[in-house]
């Protein structure tokens, strides 16, 4: 399974094979692509498809479609322990009063999330995304030749990266955090059970925002700005300054989860914050993030997990194409 990760301004395409007693193989390939149109997604899909035909030898054709707007809702709830068909249909006929939404333009789906044998009740994950999303991520696929067997929610293919990869993080009380250039995805984990998760409108295109409003400058050229911190000083902008302006509702909405999960005594308390997305690879954007939301903040780079490969920085954008890329 190719997982492909299609974001607003990187196309990832990566295949992760792992075996019991082997290391983890994986092979990837990222194209840029700020300029988007439907033929040019095929396109892109098709040349970074192409570039692992090459390094893999293996002319693989499904494909695993990651869904990451804001508009991508998720609702944790109990529910009497039934068979599997006839809990999908109870879902779809009662989603909208789980979700708080109209549903009439989502795709509902659920994830058994625990088995509470005590109560003969599921725990169980309901999540809606756009069907307009959805269509737009598959028909890129279907155009660029191949097939999209697996649509899942960028949320979930993150967690499953981490969880993959490292293992260890099942037994922490922790916050994964995955920041792209529109959107930010997070899940709270308390010991491998979800406690809560959100997708929201920031990212490193907030960032070039505030920079282009702060100089009066094009959103292009305040792009080209924020990525060469040597122009930073020349263009007379303090990183700390930019990211106050353009993270407040991020920080403050990480805060209220985690101490709704407090309130809920979900958790008692957060053990590592875990971070990763393109997003991170400004200079000074996860030290400022670890100074205000006021602890550790751990950037993770999911290539370093994988033996002989080192930590490059492209890593950081890979998390959700690697989650995709385990679905089966």
């Amino acid at each position: 399974m190719i997982g492909i990760d299609i974001g607003s301004r990187f196309i990832k395409a990566c295949t992760l094979s792992i075996r019991e007693g082997e290391a983890p193989i994986v092979n990837y390939a990222i194209k840029e692509l700020a300029e988007q149109t439907p033929e040019k997604v095929s396109g892109a899909i098709q040349e970074l498809t192409n570039k692992l035909w090459e390094t893999t030898g293996k002319k693989e054709i499904n494909m695993a479609a990651g869904i990451g707007s804001h508009e991508v809702l998720f609702r944790s709830i109990e529910f009497p322990e039934m068979p599997e068909e006839e809990l999908r249909s109870s879902l779809k006929l009662q989603a909208e009063q789980y979700i708080y939404s109209d549903i009439s333009d989502m795709e509902v789906d659920f994830n058994v999330l625990e088995r509470m044998e005590e109560s003969n009740k599921l725990k169980i994950l309901i999540s809606a995304a756009p069907k307009k999303e959805i269509s737009e991520k598959v028909c890129a696929i279907q155009n660029a030749g191949f097939y999209a067997p697996v649509v899942d929610v960028d949320t979930l293919a993150l967690i499953n990266a981490f969880t993959t990869l490292r293992p260890s993080t099942l037994e922490e009380s922790a916050v994964f955090v995955c920041c792209g250039d529109k959107y930010t995805n997070y899940t709270i984990m308390n010991k491998g059970k979800y406690c809560f998760a959100k997708n929201m409108a920031y990212g490193g295109s907030s960032l070039t925002a505030t920079i282009a409003e702060e100089l009066g400058i094009t959103p292009t050229k305040a792009e080209e700005i924020k990525r060469d911190p040597k122009l930073w000083e020349s263009a007379g902008l303090n990183i700390s300054t930019i990211l106050r302006k353009s993270t407040p509702d991020l920080i403050e909405t990480l805060h209220r989860s985690v101490e709704f999960c407090r309130g809920q005594r979900m958790i008692t308390n957060i053990e590592n914050i875990y971070i990763t997305g393109g997003a991170t690879l400004l200079p000074g954007f996860i030290e400022f993030i670890a100074d205000v939301f006021g602890g550790e903040i751990q950037p993770w780079n999911p290539l370093a997990e994988i033996s002989g490969i080192g930590a490059p920085p492209e890593g950081m954008l890979l998390a959700v194409a690697l989650g995709l890329a385990l679905r089966r």
